[in-house]
Formats: C-alpha cells, sequence, structure tokens
C-alpha cells in the first residue's frame, strides 16, 4: 500500500513538472518584471502594438529592450501577442478596450502564468 501511495506522489509530481513549464528565471521576474514593472509593461505593449501581434516580432523587440532577459521569458511574452492576435483580432482592432483586455485575459493569461510562473495579476501593468 505504500509503495502505491509513493507511486502516485511521484507521478502526480511528473505530471505538475511537465504542466508549469517555467521559462523566466528568479532574475527574469525580480529585475525586469518587478522592478522596471511599469517601463517594461509599456515595452511589452509598444512591441505587441507594432508587431501586430507577431509572436517572433514581439519577441525580437522586447529581446532588443532588455538584452539581459532570456530567451526563453521572453518568448512567453511574445507567445502572448501571438495568442492576443489569433484569439482577439477583432476584439482588439481598436486598440486596448475593456472588450479587447477582457478577451485577452480569458483566451491567454493562463498559457502567460504557466511560461512565466508568475500569477497574471502580478505581471506588470501599464497602468
Amino acid at each position: 500500500m505504500r509503495r502505491i501511495f509513493i507511486l502516485l506522489l511521484i507521478s502526480q509530481v511528473f505530471q505538475t513538472a511537465a504542466y508549469c513549464q517555467l521559462q523566466c528565471t528568479f532574475q527574469d521576474i525580480y529585475y525586469h518584471l518587478q522592478r522596471n514593472n511599469h517601463t517594461f509593461a509599456l515595452t511589452w505593449e509598444k512591441c505587441g502594438h507594432d508587431s501586430w501581434g507577431s509572436t517572433e516580432a514581439t519577441t525580437q523587440c522586447i529581446m532588443k529592450a532588455y538584452p539581459s532577459m532570456t530567451q526563453s521569458c521572453v518568448s512567453c511574452f511574445g507567445n502572448y501577442a501571438g495568442c492576443a492576435r489569433s484569439n482577439c483580432w477583432f476584439q482588439c482592432i481598436g486598440g486596448s478596450t475593456p472588450r479587447c483586455e477582457s478577451c485577452v485575459k480569458e483566451s491567454c493569461a493562463q498559457t502567460l502564468e504557466v511560461c512565466t510562473g508568475v500569477s497574471y495579476y502580478k505581471l506588470p501593468s501599464r497602468t
């Protein structure tokens, strides 16, 4: 019975590890997402907007502005822009309206949280 419990526990750990695809390091989170959060949020929004939500272009733009940030972490934000483009194009065509923000949050926030390891509500905001 004890052996079965241990096997189930190990199985759960591996399932959790597979689900949590943490791509951001402590340094990414602390130095870029927390200390410079307002500046990062403005850069992130500008890069996504200027690239029309292109995953690759948004990632490259953020990487250029934050060269010390890891590529894997920056890719989380590029993928978020791509998700917004794919799922919320019509809601966001007029800019960052409440309708647009609601769609993006609903469609893409969970994936961003899993990728960065940071709660959506603790990520940088432009406000």
